[in-house]
């Protein structure tokens, strides 16, 4: 079967019913332009709201911010992981499930690069000498980055922000 719908008003959730489910679509261009979350109210076994996230949040992994818009995917983020307490159950876009209270160190880290890249942009730092000085908390080294480019990225993304630009 086809799809036959399509997402017109991307400031609004697209409710759909399949049999006796209702799936809601939310759109969150947040990592890349055509991101969104997929919702399944009282999916989970104990009635937990089940959200598939796609590359918007990741589970111990370093956030690939590519065309992300920095400010808006740490909305995203907040929004998502800390509805009904942190009950949910997310389907990150890699690695295993987990609720949304499990991933507020996810929050902390995309609140610890923004900070870093803040204060590398005041005082006239370069994106790519931010990425090579940048350094995830211990307390976040689950998070560590597997290759220094995806830190690039990230940095590049959050200089463009600050620089007013996307």
């Amino acid at each position: 079967m086809l799809p036959d719908t399509v997402i017109e008003d991307y400031t609004q959730p697209l409710n759909i019913n399949i049999g006796g489910k209702t799936i809601t679509l939310r759109d969150r261009c947040v990592h890349t332009p055509s991101d969104l979350n997929i919702e399944i109210a009282s999916g989970g076994k104990d009635g937990q709201k089940i959200v598939y996230t796609g590359e918007t949040i990741f589970n111990k992994i370093f956030p690939v911010y590519l065309d992300a818009l920095p400010q808006a995917l740490r909305s995203n983020v907040a929004e998502v992981i800390s509805e009904d307490g942190g009950k949910n159950i997310i389907i990150p876009g890699h690695r295993a499930p987990t609720t949304g209270a499990d991933l507020r160190p996810f929050l902390a880290l995309i609140d610890h690069i923004a900070e870093a890249s803040r204060k590398a942009h005041t005082t006239g730092t370069p994106a790519k000498a931010d990425a090579e000085a940048f350094t995830v908390p211990p307390e976040l080294k689950d998070y560590t980055p597997s290759n220094p480019l995806i830190g690039q990225l990230t940095m590049d993304a959050m200089h463009r922000q600050l620089d007013g630009m996307k």
